[in-house]
């Protein structure tokens, strides 16, 4: 008998999202099913996010959720966040300014991890600054050739400057950039709870259907929803640089949120 996926329940008897011991990018659609699932119990102007009972979490995962709790609060509603028990997880959220980020409320009483903390940022103007001091933090921990760090800048500030140019996120993006030393490998990952790259390519390609066709679009170079707003070669050439360097792109969204929850304005 193989044990079940970990996934993210919504408890109507305590208001929370709870989450289980382990987070990673497949846990986005348990999530978002949560989140729907709380606002049609219309839990009210209130929701607990529930880590209680994480003992390890990737960046794939959290800043997804870190958006999600940004939108909500941006919202008016209250997100109150419970950190893990174990105390290596909780130290872990409290490093890498996952903590913060979820409540700015909430302390930092321990020194920010130097390879793995996150960075909130809503304007092209913030985005050169946080980009060299994560890039400063990657030659500090990995030797790569010139072209692979200029390479590696490159796709950081594209895929930044995509989350401002078109996912119309009112509260900015998240970005966070990982060396793994003994690997020699980096990793970085960038957030929004903007409209999506379906909704956003469909003003340029309006015969799109679904999320798939959209991505499959949108990593094809020169593809945009207006030449305007960009030349449609960042997640094109983020990937061909992450094959290249035989690494891989991966990319998530969580289907159907933020056309359930966002309220109109």
């Amino acid at each position: 008998m193989t044990d079940r996926k970990p996934i993210v329940k919504y408890s109507s008897y305590t208001n929370s999202i709870v989450f289980p011991y382990r987070i990673a990018s497949g846990l986005l659609p348990d999530f978002a099913a949560a989140v729907k699932i709380w606002h049609a119990r219309k839990g009210g102007n209130s929701v607990v996010f529930d880590f209680s009972n994480v003992q390890k979490a990737f960046a794939n995962g959290m800043l997804g959720i870190i958006a999600t709790a940004t939108e909500l609060r941006r919202q008016g509603i209250t997100v109150i966040i419970k950190l893990p028990k174990q105390v290596e997880a909780r130290r872990f959220f409290l490093a890498t300014s996952w903590a913060n980020l979820l409540d700015p409320v909430l302390t930092d009483n321990y020194r920010h991890n130097n390879k793995h903390f996150a960075r909130h940022f809503s304007s092209f103007e913030e985005i050169p600054a946080i980009i060299n001091n994560f890039m400063e933090i990657i030659m500090g921990h990995i030797e790569m050739p010139g072209d692979v760090l200029a390479a590696l800048e490159w796709s950081i500030t594209e895929i930044c400057d995509n989350v401002i140019n078109h996912a119309e996120s009112k509260t900015g993006g998240f970005l966070q950039v990982i060396a793994y030393p003994q690997k020699d490998l980096v990793a970085f990952t960038v957030a929004d709870a903007g409209k999506g790259i379906l909704q956003s390519l469909r003003e340029g390609i309006p015969t799109l259907n679904n999320d798939l066709e959209a991505i499959q679009e949108a990593i094809k170079v020169g593809v945009t929803r207006n030449k305007d707003a960009g030349q449609g070669n960042g997640l094109a050439g983020t990937s061909r640089i992450a094959t290249m360097t035989d690494g891989s792109l991966d990319i998530g969204y969580i289907d159907g949120l933020w056309p359930t929850i966002i309220t109109k304005e």
